[in-house]
């Protein structure tokens, strides 16, 4: 359900575009998900123009509410070390958990879109939705 990551991907590849999007004090980054006994189950990022975010969780893990938990806890942090006035995310529209995500995370739907998966052979609808500082304060 990835936009820029392709399926399938072996473990060099995942290295590699884990190793390309650390953190280096500006937009432009991703950060693992983590359980608490240190289990690594997921990614959280953000970057782009307009500033977008992106998140996905081990498919065995869904349903437990750790992309919302994540994804807010990084909403916060980067909400608070960036001067960002909004973030914009989207969901593939065959994905409806992802964009339910977004929604309990007070986003605001902003249009219906066309997008290229380099997972996918074909362009795939997306839902593009943002969420503004203020709302994500006022949250």
């Amino acid at each position: 359900m990835m936009i820029s990551v392709p399926h399938p991907l072996n473990a060099k590849q995942a290295a590699d575009w884990i190793a390309a999007r650390h953190y280096q004090g500006r937009l432009g980054f991703c950060a693992g998900v983590f359980l608490h006994d240190g289990t690594l189950v997921g990614n959280v990022g953000i970057g782009g123009e307009p500033t977008t975010i992106m998140y996905f969780v081990d498919p065995a893990r869904w349903g437990q509410g750790l992309a919302t938990e994540a994804l807010r806890g990084f909403l916060a942090w980067a909400f608070a070390h960036f001067d960002l006035p909004a973030a914009e995310a989207g969901a593939l529209a065959d994905n409806p958990a992802s964009a339910r995500v977004l929604q309990k995370l007070r986003f605001e739907f902003v249009r219906h879109d066309t997008c290229q998966s380099l997972a996918r052979l074909e362009p795939a609808p997306e839902l593009l939705y943002r969420l503004s500082r203020q709302r994500f304060g006022a949250g």
